[in-house]
């Protein structure tokens, strides 16, 4: 299901524990970044939009540490740190309604040079029509590496 609450995915510590999880063998890091890649499969207009904040328009203020729990019956709960987004009137939000299945949302959520993660929420679009399809879509997290010496 969506998430309708204003978040990052991750905290900075969440961040740096992914990507030294997934970092190739041999390797070591410089820099890395997460990234976000939302894709509507059910076409425009979304029922259920998702909008994104401009990160720098957030303040460290504005960040809640919260736990993100996975209870999967019959397996063992598994969680990890993110970021609930307080609301502030100064924050700039951007919003992409009718976005075809050949387009996709790419958005940072963590830079471990530069920090600056993107809030992102979903949303029920007034707008949309009583009788719009229902939002399909999905949803996948890319890890860039710049390697060190």
């Amino acid at each position: 299901m969506p998430a309708r609450f204003v978040h990052i995915d991750t905290t900075p510590q969440t961040a740096a524990s992914f990507a030294a999880d997934s970092l190739p063998a041999g390797k070591s890091w410089c820099r890395y970044a997460h990234y976000n890649v939302w894709r509507s499969f059910s076409g425009a207009p979304q029922d259920v939009g998702l909008t994104v904040c401009d990160a720098q328009t957030v303040l460290l203020d504005d960040l809640i540490e919260a736990d993100a729990i996975f209870d999967h019956p019959g397996k063992p709960d598994w969680g990890f740190s993110g970021h609930i987004v307080a609301h502030n009137p100064k924050h700039s939000w951007h919003w992409f309604p009718d976005m075809s299945p050949h387009e996709a949302l790419i958005f940072k959520t963590s830079d471990s040079a530069f920090g600056n993660a993107v809030p992102h929420v979903a949303f029920d679009n007034a707008l949309a029509p009583l009788d719009c399809h229902p939002r399909a879509s999905i949803e996948m997290r890319a890890i860039a590496y710049w390697y060190g010496q």
